[in-house]
């Protein structure tokens, strides 16, 4: 998700922040420190200082704060300071990514991609998208400033999914046409290594750590771990029938697999690279 948008929710908001300063009496020095607003403490104290009900607050200076908080709302900000949310789609069937205003609500731009894009992540530390397309073994790189593709860099067999490093050097895409792990430089854009992980890997998710890169085999009924820093799978761990989605806890201990036909939750201890149990979801 790109972040950027809304002129006036911005300016809006700092004006708002700044009257509640004035109207609460609440003085910063050297530094200014914004706690977490309450917006009904701000409405309510608001309206204690209409009916003249908030002692210690000049007339003048509570008239000074209103004005400046109504007058701010609708003064544009410089394009370069506004804040956007982005949300992007991979459409399979039609070849490209739908780019949908998060604010509004609304699809503001369709870029074309690849044939069959699926997997889709966006990268944590600069304004980049990431979508795989499944029929045209590649992956494109959209920049969201622009909404355009930038680059497009050659992967192997039918990818299926791509995720992302928390630091935003690598990213990491499932190959299940060819049984293996397609490793991303994104700074250079290319290939680094192609790490053979086993049959079925659809799904790849990195843990929080960066460490491990967790591969979901789903004609193994397994996962293969694979350790970041050597670029290769560490172990393989037996689960359950079908693993098709994971999830792993932000301190990368454990990884819990769901898994479509057996209906189960395996949930697999990351230090000790073993299958903890399997339960019916």
């Amino acid at each position: 998700m790109g972040l950027f948008s809304s002129r006036v929710l911005w300016n809006g908001a700092f004006r708002l922040v700044f009257f509640w300063l004035i109207v609460s009496g609440t003085v910063y020095a050297a530094s200014l420190a914004i706690p977490i607003l309450d917006f009904s403490l701000i409405f309510e104290t608001l309206g204690r200082a209409l009916n003249g009900q908030l002692e210690g607050l000049s007339s003048q200076a509570f008239a000074f704060a209103l004005a400046l908080f109504i007058s701010g709302c609708d003064q544009p900000l410089d394009e370069r300071l506004a804040y956007r949310e982005y949300v992007y789609v991979a459409n399979g069937g039609s070849n490209n990514v739908s780019v949908i205003d998060g604010l509004a609500f609304k699809v503001i731009a369709t870029i074309p991609v690849g044939k069959n894009p699926s997997g889709i992540a966006a990268n944590p530390k600069k304004n980049e998208i990431y979508v795989v397309n499944t029929e045209s073994n590649n992956l494109s790189v959209i920049d969201a400033e622009t909404n355009r593709v930038v680059s497009t860099i050659g992967v192997h067999r039918a990818p299926f999914f791509v995720d992302v490093s928390a630091d935003g050097k690598r990213a990491y895409v499932a190959n299940s046409g060819s049984a293996n792990l397609s490793v991303i430089d994104l700074d250079q854009r290319k290939v680094i290594k192609y790490i053979p992980t086993g049959n079925g890997s659809n799904l790849a998710r990195v843990t929080p750590d960066d460490k491990l890169v967790i591969v979901a085999l789903r004609d193994e009924d397994s996962i293969a771990i694979v350790d970041t820093e050597k670029l290769a799978v560490r172990s393989k761990v037996k689960i359950c029938a079908k693993p098709v989605e994971m999830t792993i806890l932000p301190d990368s201990s454990k990884v819990f697999v769901a898994c479509s036909e057996s209906k189960q939750i395996g949930v697999v201890e990351l230090k000790a690279d073993r299958l903890l149990s399997a339960r019916f979801s």
